[in-house]
């Protein structure tokens, strides 16, 4: 949805956006909002300070009554400071410059539907104690986190292929296997280098804590502990290493996962294929002429074609880009 007084802006912009697979509904003010269903963001163009002022303080105020709002998305030449900090406060995401780079503006956008429709963060616990183990396993999963159990430290290695946990919390004193030996193993292969391994114990020993690093724990838990603090301590570091894998696994330009992620995903759906005994297709898609539309048209509208068909995938494709 776009708020936009100026009619030849409103135009430029919709006929560029409507390119990336966005249809685009335009209003004058931030009063005539109404229904919202299916709006993936709110762009609010700001010609001045003073109009700008008026439109976020509408914004605060629908916020205050309790009014749903997609992200919003703020749109203008140049804000002071205050008119930010008021625009921050009433929920703004983003802030572009005007006149608007649409494939910063497209980034925006994917990048804030891609947080409404975010998989839940993926939780490994290695516990040999099952009622403690599924005790956490109960509090995480009431807060929408997706949660694999291990009790056998020793039959870890298969969980951490399928499930692709984006954090392991673990025991440190188990059976057969010292919780942070077993930190130092997974460390060893470099697929798993990056996951944050979080260490359970009651041990609270600041020096047995302090070795548990150094074998790269990224965190020691003491137990018992408030639920509420396992939920942050664990969504907050699986947050984090989903943010800097993101930044590592996909393309800067099209958001699609890079060559080499590409080659590993396609490992894990093989053997997941294997594994399940289901059928499984690969498709290869090429742009013809792609060398002569950069040639005629610069580089730039390359950048957008690109750009459009990545999106054209992750709407119909989703989590399989």
């Amino acid at each position: 949805m776009l708020i936009e007084e100026d009619a030849t802006e409103a135009d430029r912009l919709t006929a560029q956006i409507w390119k990336f697979c966005y249809t685009v509904r335009r209003i004058k003010r931030v009063e005539d909002i109404g229904d919202i269903n299916g709006v993936a963001a709110l762009l609010v163009a700001v010609l001045s300070d003073a109009d700008g002022w008026q439109n976020i303080t509408t914004l605060e105020t629908l916020r205050g009554e309790g009014t749903p709002l997609p992200p919003v998305i703020l749109l203008a030449r140049e804000l002071e400071l205050p008119v930010r900090i008021k625009a921050a406060k009433a929920g703004a995401a983003a802030f572009l410059n005007r006149p608007v780079n649409v494939l910063e503006l497209i980034d925006e956008i994917d990048g804030l539907q891609e947080q409404l429709e975010e998989e839940p963060y993926r939780v490994l616990i290695v516990d040999n104690d099952p009622g403690l183990s599924g005790y956490h396993k109960s509090v995480l999963e009431s807060a929408g986190v997706e949660v694999e159990v291990v009790h056998d430290p020793l039959a870890v290695l298969p969980p951490l292929a399928y499930f692709r946990p984006e954090l392991i919390v673990m025991d440190l004193y188990m059976p057969n296997c010292y919780g942070k030996e077993l930190g130092a193993a997974i460390r060893q292969e470099n697929a798993y280098l990056p996951i944050p391994i979080v260490l359970l114990s009651a041990e609270d020993d600041i020096s047995e804590q302090l070795d548990v690093m150094t074998i790269g724990g990224d965190d020691f838990l003491v137990k018992p502990m408030h639920p509420e603090y396992l939920v942050a301590a664990v969504v907050t570091r699986a947050k984090r290493f989903r943010a800097l894998r993101g930044l590592l696994v996909r393309d800067s330009l099209t958001g699609l996962l890079n060559h080499t992620t590409t080659n590993e995903q396609t490992k894990i759906e093989l053997a997941r294929a294997r594994r399940m005994k289901n059928p499984l297709s690969f498709g290869l898609l090429d742009i013809d002429h792609f060398k002569l539309v950069n040639g005629q048209y610069g580089h730039p509208a390359g950048d957008r074609v690109i750009k459009s068909l990545s999106n054209l995938l992750k709407q119909n494709c989703g989590q399989l880009m």
